[in-house]
C-alpha cells in the first residue's frame, strides 16, 4: 500500500516541478524593448538545428494564453510571462550570454524566410543540469 501511494504522490509531483523539456541554447539579447502590451527583442546566437539559417533571431512576444493548456499547468502564467521579460531585458542591459529555448512549438513565422518569429508566452524554467533558461511557447505540442 506504501509504494503504490508513493507511486502517486510522485507521479503527482513530478509535473509541478519546473524542469523543462525544450531545447535550449546559449544566446545574447542584442535589441530588447517592451510596454505595457507587447515586447520585441533579438536574439543573438540561435542553434541552427532550431532555426535553421536564423543565427540573428527577432521576436515579438505578447502575451496570449488566456484558455489555454499550458496556461492552466500554472507555468506560462502572465506573471511567468513578466518574470522572463525582467530577464531579457537584464541580459540585454548586462550584455550577458543567457539561455534562450523553445517548448512545443515555441514560436511562429511572422513571414517566410524573414527570422521574424512570434511567441505566444514566456517563462524562465529550470534545466536538468542546473541553471535556467526563458522559454517561449506558440501554440499547443
Amino acid at each position: 500500500m506504501r509504494l503504490t501511494f508513493g507511486l502517486v504522490v510522485l507521479t503527482v509531483i513530478a509535473p509541478a516541478s519546473v524542469k523543462a523539456g525544450g531545447t535550449s541554447f546559449a544566446v545574447r539579447i542584442t535589441a530588447f524593448q517592451a510596454d505595457e502590451r507587447e515586447a520585441v527583442f533579438v536574439v543573438d546566437g540561435a542553434s541552427d538545428e532550431v532555426m535553421p539559417g536564423c543565427r540573428v533571431v527577432h521576436i515579438s512576444s505578447e502575451y496570449q494564453l488566456r484558455n489555454w493548456p499550458w496556461s492552466r499547468q500554472k507555468v506560462f502564467t502572465r506573471e511567468a510571462h513578466r518574470e522572463a521579460l525582467r530577464r531579457l531585458r537584464d541580459a540585454y542591459q548586462s550584455r550577458a550570454e543567457m539561455r534562450f529555448g523553445l517548448m512545443a512549438a515555441g514560436l511562429a513565422a511572422e513571414s517566410s524566410g524573414t527570422c521574424r518569429f512570434r511567441s505566444r508566452a514566456l517563462a524562465v524554467l529550470e534545466e536538468q543540469g542546473g541553471g535556467s533558461a526563458v522559454y517561449s511557447v506558440h501554440k499547443d505540442p
